[in-house]
């Protein structure tokens, strides 16, 4: 799993490296869309491989706790070390810094972590679902493909309310997802066209 962190993190920093200051193409941004298809590469293996049932517990908790207390530590040093408290972030957007490449790195690293050991952790402890669990699952693809109109509307409408941007944060989060969740399942979902592909 190291050595497929390190791939994703070359091949990441490469193009970072090849494409600085947030390049983006059709709203994607290019330095970090290795890490993509990479992933979702790993988990087609995963699947066709059956892995992810495979993990013993043991081994998803040591990656867990790994991902957690590493990459924190990591992302404290490169943020300690590499100028971000000073004020200067521009070399961990790309190019040829060690600051990207430590970014690029820890991203890698946790990412796959944290995602091994989440995976281990909730086939353990939480492999059954109760009636909103059940409504949640059901409909998280309808929320994953139609939340951002519903966000880009409760934020228009925050924009007129008398708040500090962190109370408008707060609601628009809260509501953001309740309103996704409510529509797609009461609405977007009963709706001829999208049910089917929803």
């Amino acid at each position: 799993m190291l050595g497929y962190a390190a791939v994703i993190a070359i091949v990441t920093f490469v193009v970072g490296a090849t494409f600085p200051n947030a390049t983006t193409v059709l709203n994607i941004d290019v330095h970090d869309f290795p890490q993509y298809p990479l992933m979702y590469a790993a988990g087609i293996a995963a699947w066709r491989g059956d892995w992810l049932r495979q993990i013993p517990s043991r081994v998803g908790r040591r990656w867990l706790w790994n991902g957690l207390l590493a990459g924190g530590a990591l992302w404290i040093v490169l943020v300690a070390a590499g100028g971000a408290m000073s004020g200067d972030v521009s070399p961990y957007g790309g190019g040829w810094h060690w600051q990207a490449a430590g970014m690029d790195a820890w991203r890698s690293f946790t990412c796959l972590a944290v995602s091994l050991g989440a995976i281990a952790l909730y086939r353990d402890h939480f492999d059954s679902q109760g009636p909103v669990a059940c409504f949640l699952t059901r409909n998280a693809f309808g929320v994953y493909v139609l939340h951002a109109p519903i966000l880009v509307a409760i934020t228009r409408l925050l924009h007129f309310l008398p708040a500090s941007i962190g109370v408008k944060f707060a609601l628009a989060s809260l509501g953001g997802i309740l309103a996704s969740f409510l529509i797609v399942g009461f609405v977007a979902r009963r709706t001829p066209g999208l049910r089917a592909v929803l």
